[in-house]
């Protein structure tokens, strides 16, 4: 489930998939992983996916 909406706001964000400090604590509170979980999967998604 966390990987899904990570997922989801990296396919709206192919343009720019950076997420901002605010969009990390949306994707915080929703996924309820840290924030170096998330700085992690970002840079291994933008790697792998895009």
């Amino acid at each position: 489930q966390a990987v899904n909406a990570m997922i989801d706001w990296l396919r709206k964000h192919e343009d720019n998939p950076y997420p901002n400090d605010d969009e990390k604590e949306s994707l915080i509170n929703q996924t309820k992983l840290t924030i170096n979980q998330i700085n992690y999967w970002f840079t291994n998604a933008r790697r792998r996916i895009l």
